[in-house]
């Protein structure tokens, strides 16, 4: 049996009796050619699907937008939720209360989101602030809890 394989082992072709053109050195990190990829092809042809957008999404686009419009005919560029207002008012001057609402609806819900930021929004410590708690620090009798200072 040895034999039989010592025999096939030496008909066969040694690498260095080939052309340089057809000998593959293939092992770790070294794939065969005709299994890696071609030169400007992708591994993922199709790739990651892109996000699809949420109607919110759709609409802050639109309204963030600027579109040309005849302002007393002269053209601007104006976003449409800069619009929005302004198209209230004039329907509201000529006697649309509809829109007056609409306008005073929007304006009450803007005041309530940006007095909610502020709200939202820590003030900075100040120098009066820090000199103050130092004041408490001496002063304040402890109530036995541990107080850790910087400095």
């Amino acid at each position: 049996m040895k034999k039989k394989i010592e025999m096939e082992a030496s008909s066969k072709l040694k690498s260095s009796d080939l052309p340089k053109s057809t000998v593959e050195e293939v092992g770790y990190k070294k794939p065969p050619k005709h299994s890696q990829f071609k030169m400007g092809q992708s591994g993922n042809p199709s790739g990651k699907p892109k996000k699809t957008k949420t109607l919110d999404e759709i609409v802050i686009a639109f309204m963030d937008k600027p579109k040309t419009v005849f302002n007393d005919g002269k053209k601007a560029k104006f976003t449409p939720s800069e619009l929005v207002p302004e198209i209230y008012f004039k329907q509201f001057t000529q006697g649309k209360t509809k829109s007056g609402d609409a306008l005073l609806k929007l304006h009450g819900e803007a005041i309530e989101r940006l007095t909610k930021e502020s709200r939202a929004k820590p003030e900075p410590f100040s120098w009066s602030d820090q000199s103050e708690c130092q004041w408490r620090r001496q002063n304040v009798p402890d109530s036995g809890a541990k107080v850790y200072q910087s400095g």
